[in-house]
Order: structure tokens, then sequence, then C-alpha cells
């Protein structure tokens, strides 16, 4: 391993990727025969049944299918915009889901990615089922040896749990408009499926009607309800909401939310969905913006340990169906548009229909004119970690969801890297096809994580550790792995002097590679809470070279700053400091503030400070906080909007965006708060959450701009700061005091959010 090393030290180069794309002739849509299913390993013998040949899918293994790529011969992928579906001949033997992955790129290091799930009723039919997937969902096959490449094709793959799963046919074809209705209620059937035994022991706990109506057995029941408090089935709403208007309050250029929710009276309802009609002011004139329904999907997700149904998703609008008793949040967004929207008031009517009745509710519109500066206008860089890259449609969504930014760690972004003939070579193909696609739907920056949890260190440090896998596989590899990190353990306050050499050159390499093919800004820390630096905590490994958390991360991660900023001073590092202070001893955070350029914090109410003393420094202060499938919207909202703005944080990061996947009905399962489907995005209300938080700081903006200079106004928006800070210093701000137990922030009375919005918003229209 240390001649590894050694031969980098001596020869380091720049050099561009060198395995082209070969021309190949277009293809037609594939079809796979069972013969030609493989490769072999996770796969049993052509067999028959009657007139039908399959090959059986072996219980727990991952069964991949190679397919020629049928698309533009010399292109990564298909046309931008366009969906397929795999059509796939089965026997449903299984009575767990079977997971289907595409071969596009976006998984960890570059492996298959979960798009769908299908089967699990166990009844040993022969079914056909349509998998939708797009365009940038699959990719053709690289590999960082040319005598490997088979840029000629790309691929599926399978896997059954619980039972061999025999396949006779698989073709990919076009996608319908159908697919992706069809997409969406099959994925909310399979949740359902795999949590009936947890919905059945979990009941709603359901109380009798509480409220009044003139007519008492009328079945639908609508009423207006907050947008940042999630709707429980048990809920019922008081005697003066129901039938109420339902108001929006929204500013031009602004995401702003309709809730409300129908309570099923006495009765079940059955295909309940909703309309909103055309809303005018007025004169007659229509409202110009655009209006997009959703409807909550209720999940099982643990909450403080105990299994609760809530509301998860919010999904483009379907009819449902809602139990005796029960209630179910509906939802709509408005969006405004800069230069087509006119401030106004407009009305209309949200009409709420089912099988057993129908029920409106009055709608008002209330747009001001106050033009929103955008998160770029603001300064602003806000977004969520990663587990992989995900499709890039999915980053277009986020923008408008004033997420601007993502996070990756090195094994969800990775760059394929040999060592041969003692030059870094990386293969930035993969990349150059997502980071320019994403920064051109709005994505400003890329925090990278050059190394992870340092309770895992030095193995975490992924960048570092993968150069000692360069080249090698199976017991090689394992050797020069476990030589590298017990070499970096005997001297743990320094990076290795031949690896610093390399991790300077794969710097310079990615960082040039940005700046030459448009990326978003890459924004590098050298590994995730350097702030541990003062306990003592390792998670153990099977190679025995874990020594975890100790005083040494301190020089480590300023040496390894020191390291980047010597390639150029331009490469902002990044650092993410979850406290400030422990058991006793402070300034454990701060003491970074020289070696970072962004400083991010989870610690505020340990030192309110903090931020000041960052751009006392010339660094930018970011906050962060967690979130997860079973977070309530208002805390999402409060964290990135008043809170974090009362300190001035320009920017933030999320733990995390996409951890989990659909059913997060399991321990551990719940850092997730969107969903990508191949054509759209699901957001769960702690995202609708994010957003409001975010528009609070863009008003915030909008605020201070407005009044630069005017003492008495400023005042309003200092006195909201005040009212926070009183708040925390009170202890009354719930969460924020542990990386892990309450890894959040939240007030208590969630109304004072709009309250305070709605302050500054009166002062702008009021004003002259």
């Amino acid at each position: 391993m240390n001649q590894i090393l050694v031969r980098f030290a001596v020869t380091l180069a720049l050099i561009a990727p060198a395995w082209a794309a070969q021309p190949l002739p277009a293809v037609d849509l594939p079809k796979i025969e069972p013969a030609d299913i493989g490769p072999a390993d996770a796969w049993g013998a052509v067999q028959q049944d009657g007139t039908t040949s399959f090959r059986c899918l072996r219980k727990g293994q991952t069964g991949r299918v190679h397919v020629p790529a049928w698309w533009d011969a010399n292109a990564l992928r298909p046309a931008e915009g366009t969906h397929y579906v795999l059509e796939v001949t089965f026997q449903d033997t299984v009575k767990v889901p079977v997971v289907f992955l595409t071969h596009g790129g976006n998984g960890t290091y570059y492996a298959p990615a979960e798009v769908h799930r299908f089967g699990g009723d166990g009844d040993g039919r022969w079914k056909t089922v349509r998998l939708p997937f797009g365009w940038d969902q699959i990719i053709r096959q690289l590999h960082l040896d040319p005598a490997q490449e088979r840029f000629d094709r790309t691929g599926f793959s399978f896997l059954a749990a619980d039972a061999d799963l025999p396949i006779a046919a698989l073709a990919v074809k076009p996608a319908t408009a159908a697919d992706e209705a069809a997409y969406n209620a099959e994925t909310r059937a399979w949740v359902a499926r795999v949590q009936a035994g947890l919905r059945q022991a979990n009941p709603p706990k359901l109380e009798p009607r509480r409220f009044k109506l003139a007519d008492a057995t009328q079945p639908v029941v609508a009423f207006p309800w907050p947008s940042m408090l999630p709707l429980l089935p048990e809920a019922q709403p008081r005697d003066e909401q129901i039938g109420a208007t339902l108001k929006l309050r929204t500013c031009i250029g602004m995401l702003e939310a309709g809730s409300f929710g129908v309570y099923a009276n006495g009765a079940e309802l059955t295909n309940l969905d909703y309309t909103v009609s055309a809303l005018t002011d007025a004169a007659g004139n229509a409202f110009a913006g655009s209006i997009v329904r959703r409807t909550a999907e209720y999940g099982i997700v643990p909450v403080a340990k105990v299994p609760r149904l809530i509301p998860q998703r919010l999904w483009p609008a379907y009819a449902t169906t809602v139990a005796k008793g029960q209630s179910q949040w509906l939802w709509f967004n408005v969006q405004t548009v800069r230069n087509q929207t006119r401030p106004g008031t407009y009305r209309g009517t949200v009409t709420v229909t089912s099988d057993q009745g129908k029920v409106t509710l009055p709608v008002e519109l209330e747009v001001l004119p106050i033009d929103l500066p955008t998160m770029d206008e603001c300064g602003f860089v806000a977004g969520g970690c990663m587990k992989n890259m995900v499709p890039v449609h999915d980053i277009a969504f986020q923008a408008g969801y004033n997420a601007n930014a993502v996070s990756f760690f090195y094994p969800s972004a990775p760059t394929p890297m040999t060592g041969k003939e003692g030059k870094l070579r990386i293969d930035f193909r993969y990349l150059d096809d997502w980071y320019p696609r994403a920064k051109q739907r709005g994505c400003k920056a890329v925090v990278y994580f050059c190394g992870g949890d340092p309770y895992s260190w030095p193995e975490s440090l992924h960048v570092q550790r993968d150069f000692s896998r360069m080249d090698r596989s199976g017991e090689a590899e394992r050797a020069s792995r476990i030589a590298w990190g017990k070499a970096q353990n005997a001297a743990p306050e320094r990076v290795l002097p031949e690896v610093r050499l390399m991790f300077q050159e794969w710097i310079r390499q990615v960082h040039g590679q940005a700046l030459k093919n448009n990326w978003p800004e890459m924004i590098f820390s050298p590994f995730d809470e350097p702030a541990k630096w003062t306990q003592d905590r390792r998670n153990e490994n099977a190679l025995g070279t874990v020594i975890g958390a100790g005083p040494h991360l301190k020089p480590f991660f300023k040496d390894c700053a020191a390291a980047i900023h010597e390639v150029d001073p331009a490469i902002r590092v990044y650092g993410s400091i979850h406290h400030n202070v422990h058991k006793g001893q402070s300034g454990i955070g701060e003491c970074f503030i020289p070696d970072v350029d962004v400083f991010c914090a989870n610690c505020i109410h340990e030192d309110p400070t903090l931020g000041d003393k960052v751009r006392a420094g010339g660094k930018t202060f970011w906050q962060y906080t967690g979130a997860g499938a079973g977070s309530s919207p208002d805390r999402g909202r409060y964290s990135f909007g008043f809170y974090f703005g009362t300190f001035d944080a320009r920017g933030g990061l999320v733990w995390a965006y996409n951890m989990a996947g659909f059913d997060t009905s399991g321990s551990g399962e719940q850092a997730v708060y969107a969903w990508q489907t191949p054509f759209d995005t699901i957001p769960g209300p702690w995202f609708e959450g994010y957003r409001a938080g975010w528009d609070d700081r863009r008003i915030i903006e909008a605020f201070k701009k407005r009044f630069a200079g005017n003492a008495a106004k400023l005042q309003i928006l200092h006195g909201i700061f005040d009212e926070v800070r009183q708040e925390m210093a009170a202890g009354q701000q719930q969460g924020g005091r542990d990386t892990v137990s309450d890894f959040w922030n939240a007030i208590a009375d969630s109304g004072r959010l709009d309250a305070w919005r709605n302050r500054l918003l009166d002062a702008m229209v009021q004003a002259p």
C-alpha cells in the first residue's frame, strides 16, 4: 500500500478523462427473453410453466438484467423529459413487494437505485406490471477500466426478499399518461399493505363528535386548517371552523398553501376528491398564477418510539376514502409569478365531492403588492443532505421550495479513480452529466463532505480511504485499506504526508472540473462534526482500524482545511459544528472559525453571539437542524425562518433529505422529507414548512431593504427577534439541544409565525 502512496507522491498530474464514448448504432426499445436474463449468478435455469418460459430470481438475491441502450449512441442518457416503462411478466410468489432498481448513476457509488416495488400478494398468479422510470433514472454503464467498459448497455435489477421470483418476459416501452397515476396509486397501495399490521395495532384514538351542525346528518364536513399543523385522522373541527372561508395571503413570486380538512360525519366517505374554482377579483379579472392540488397520504411513523398514523406525503390530488369519524387533510399550493400575477383580492370556491355528498368552502386569496427577492437575490444558500444523486427533475422541484443547494457525502457522489502509471485519473463523466444539469435547474452550491461521522475515524475519511482502495479488489483491497488505517492511526493529528499530496491533487482536479464544466460551487468539508474532538467514542468496524473521536480530530481537521486552501484560497471550506460547549468546556466549535469559510452551527442556544464571532472572523454563518418523516411543518418553518433569521444565518443544511424510502414505519427510517417518483417529487409536510420558513426569510430581506435607515420601522423586525431570543433564553423553545434525541427546533405556539409574518407584511403594505 505504501508503494502506491509513494507512486502518487512522485508523479501527480492533472489529467483529462481518458475514456471517450464510442459511437454505436441506435437500437429499438429492447425486449428481453428468459434465456437472455442475466448475469446468471442470481438466476436459475430456464424453466417451463405450460407454454410459459421463465427464470427464477433466487430468494434474497439482487438479480441484474443487462439491456442494450436504445437511445442516441453518443449520449449517456435518453433525451431529456422522456419516460419509459419496463413491462415485466412475473409469477407473484412473494409476500414482500419486489424492489425494482434502475442503473441510473444515482445510487451510492453509482449502484442501481430503487424506483418502484411490485407484487407481494403471494397468490401464485402470473401478472404483468408496468414499472415506470424517467430519462434521468437510466444511464449507460461506464467503467473506469476501458477494457471493462460496456458503453452499449444499461441495466435493471430486482430484489425478491422472501421467495424465488419467476420472471417470464421483460420489455422496455414508452410510458403513457396513465402510468404516473398508476405509479402513485401502486406506491400508496404497497405501503399500506406492508404497514397493515401496524395500522391495525395502532388505530387512531377516536372520540365522539364534539362539534355542532345545523344539519347533524350532513356526511361531508369541510373546514379550513392551519397549514403548519398536521391534521391527524382523529382530529375534529371547531364549530367556528366548519364552512368558514379559507383565507390565503401571499406576495409576488411566492408559493402559499391552502390547507383544509374533511371530516367523515357518521358515515365512511368514498371517492373523496375536490376541485378549486377559478379565482377572480371584484372586477372579474382572473388570478394569473398556478394552483396545484394535493391529498395527504397517511402512514405509520414512530413518534417518540410509538407507531402513529400521521399525514406523511402530499401527493397530487387523488380520490380517497375517509373512515367514519376520521378527518382527511387536503391541500393546494398557489404560486404567484413575477411580472405575471397582479396584486389584489381574488375569490372562488373549493368543492368537495364524495359518493355520500358534497360541500363547498369559500376561498379568499390576497395577493400583496410586494415582489419578494429570490433566494439567490437574497444571497441565501440552503438544502438537504442526500443519500444519493437524485433524478435531476427533483432539483427543479427543490428550487421551487427554496432549496437551492444540496449536500453530498463522498459515497453519494464519488469520483471514480485510478492510480495506474502513478497518476491520479478521475472519470468525471457521470458528474459532468449530473452537476451541470443540476445547476441549470437551480442548484447554486454543493456542500461536499470528504468524510463522514468521526465516530468511525479514520475509516469515515472517505476520500482519503478510497485512495488505498484504488486498483485493488478482494483481499488486496482489504490489506491496503488496513495498512492505510493503521498508518493514519499511528500519527492521527495530521494527514499522512503522501496522502496529503494525493488529497490536494484530488481537490485540484475536482475543483478545476467544476469551474471548467459549469458545476454548482463546490464547498468542501474535510469531514463531519469536527467538534466531536472533545468526545471519546468509536463505532467499531470489522477491519479493526477505527479509533473514533478524540483530541486528534481538532488538528487533523485544521490540517485538512489548510491543505484545501493551499490548492486555491478561493475554495470555500465548510464546517458542520454540532456543539460549542461540551461538559463545561466552551469554544469547542468556534476554534474552527479560522479554518473554515462557511461555519454552519446547530448550537446557537449555547452561545447567542456565535454568529457574530463568525462574522467578525470574516466568515459566513449558516445554521442547520434535523427533520424527518414524522416532523411537523411548523418546526421547519420556525427553524429556517424567524429562528435562524434572528441570528442572520445566510444559509443552512438539513439532516436529511432522502435517507429513507416510502415505508418509514421501521425504527431509524425517518430521515426523509421528500420522495422522488419517475415523474415528480412528493413533499412531506415538513418540506412545506421549510419552504414557508425561507419565505419568511425572503420577507425579512424585503423588509430590511424597504426600510433601510428607518429605525422606527426596523424596530418592528428587531422586536420579533427579541421575542425569539427571549423564548430561547427562557427555555420555551423546544428541541435543538441534542443532535439525536431532539435534533430540531420549535415554539409552543406556531400561530405566532403568521403573526410575525403579518407584522412585517402590514408595515410594508401600509407604508407610503
